[in-house]
This record gives C-alpha cells, structure tokens and sequence, in this order.
C-alpha cells in the first residue's frame, strides 16, 4: 500500500514535471518568436534613399535617389549616384534575408550595375550578383531607439530608427571610400 502510494506520487510528479517542461518551452518558442517577429517590424517595409555622404560631402536628390524594400523575407534595392558628371552609377538588386540565431543575414540573388555619365550612356555587367549570393551576416541589438545592427568584421552597419530614418554606414564601400546613406521609410 505504501508502495502503491509512493509510485503513484512519483508518477504524478513525473506527470507534472513534464507538463510544466511543455508549458515553459511552449513560452520559451513564442517569446522567441515574438521578438523575431518585433525586429522583423523594426526595417520591414519601403525607404526613399534622402542623402548620401562621402568624403566630407553630402548629396540629396537629384544627386542620388533610390528606395529599398524590405518584405516578408525578401528585398529589393535601387540607387542612382549622380554626383559626379563623368561617373554616374546605377545598381538595382534583389534578394532575401533571414533572422536566425540572433543574427539578421541578406544576400543578393541577383544585382546590376550600371555605369556611365551625364549622357545617359550607360555599360555595365548583368550577369553576376554582388557578394557572389553569399549571406553577409550581421549581429543586431534591439534598443529603445531602435534596431542596431553590424557586421561581425565591423565594415558594416544599419541602423533603423523609431523615427523611420535609416542609416547604412559602410566602411570600405565598392569605391574604397567610407560612405553613409540615409533612408526614410515611406508611411
């Protein structure tokens, strides 16, 4: 009878324990979720591309334009640089991007560049993507003013504010030259 008592309370607990094991990972697994989904919301949607900054010197539309997409796992680029007269530059790419294990990774599926000058005259090579479609991955920080985001070299940075502005640092930029561009996110 003891024994009988003794089992039936260790099955109880064994019962127990593992029902309250499925409530708190059944917690866990939407915590998660829902912080994934916080930070999706943080850059999801459409940026006009408002200023461009290099070598000590800031460009506004009509210099530069472009609007970028973020959307559901996928995102669309386009930007015209027109600074300079004799090398104007168009790209306009596309691609996804994922969160996974605390980081945020994009890669360009396909891309062209464009290049040419004020005579509209432009050459440029359509077959190949940037970054080859590899993933460039970077960390990210939720804080009270937004989502910060880097890559694990440092060369990069987004930052999406709670103001709607963007901003894409790049270090090394494809003309070797550290370069900002500001974005604002379309309502």
């Amino acid at each position: 009878m003891v024994l009988d008592t003794i089992q039936n309370s260790f099955l109880n607990l064994n019962r127990n324990m593992r029902l309250l094991i499925l409530c708190l990972s059944t917690y866990f697994f939407v915590g998660c979720s829902n912080e994934l989904q916080k930070i999706e919301e943080k850059f999801d949607g459409t940026y006009d591309l408002v200023e461009w900054s290099q070598n000590n010197n800031t460009f506004q539309s009509p210099e530069v334009s472009g609007r970028l997409i973020f959307d559901n796992g996928n995102f669309l680029v386009t930007i015209h640089k027109r600074f300079d007269p004799n090398k104007y530059f168009t790209y306009v790419g596309y691609g996804d991007y994922k969160l996974e294990n605390n980081k945020f990774a994009y890669r360009y599926v396909n891309s062209m560049t464009l290049n040419g000058d004020e005579s509209h005259q432009y050459i440029g090579d359509t077959t190949t993507a940037f970054g080859g479609g590899n993933y460039r991955w970077y960390t990210y920080e939720l804080k009270n003013e937004g989502l910060f985001m880097f890559t694990e070299d440092g060369k990069q940075q987004w930052n999406f504010l709670n103001s709607g502005e963007m901003k894409y640092t790049d270090r090394t930029d494809l003309s070797g030259v550290p370069m900002t561009r500001t974005w604002k996110k379309v309502p």
